[in-house]
């Protein structure tokens, strides 16, 4: 009995100091780049997190709302190209995403599957039919221990891109 708790313990203390060894790391990566047919833009990072030394919790830093953010003019339906560095890549990533409908409704919180470590650094994201996005946010994200046993996978870098509407 007593083993089996000293196991759990030396388990959740090695996934802790795996998560915060990534969640360490230098937060100075390249940019996610965002396109719509031949038009480019580089999202800088938003915000990051890190863990203190000998820390159970993150410390994130950045931009808490969009004031700060690249803007694309898109029409509805328009689809987006996401390419993220290895550096991205190489952890679990997701895309998160809001939109009007085509009744003018705002949707927030859609997203795309978590993407695996090492196995995807792209994808081409394709709105509702007759949507307009308005939101982008790509997450990098860390595999990090609940204080009951479970495992929780928080974001610990962002990248936001803001879409208008496109006039004209």
């Amino acid at each position: 009995m007593i083993r089996a708790a000293w196991r759990r313990w030396a388990l959740a203390v090695l996934v802790l100091a795996l998560a915060l060894a990534g969640c360490s790391r230098d937060t100075a990566v390249t940019a996610v780049t965002v396109s719509a047919g031949p038009v480019s833009v580089a999202l800088p990072v938003s915000a990051s997190c890190a863990a203190p030394s000998g820390a159970t919790e993150l410390t994130c830093r950045g931009d808490e709302n969009d004031a700060g953010a690249p803007h694309l003019a898109l029409a509805p339906g328009t689809p987006l190209a996401i390419s993220v560095p290895s550096d991205v890549g190489d952890t679990p990533w997701v895309i998160v995403f809001s939109y009007r409908d085509a009744q003018g409704r705002q949707q927030q919180g859609d997203r795309t599957p978590v993407f695996p470590a090492k196995q995807r650094y792209s994808y081409d994201l394709k709105p509702p039919k007759g949507a307009q996005l308005t939101r982008l946010e790509v997450q990098s994200l860390i595999a990090a221990p609940t204080r009951d046993g479970g495992v929780e996978f928080p974001a610990v870098r962002t990248w936001v891109l803001v879409i208008d509407p496109a006039t004209g």
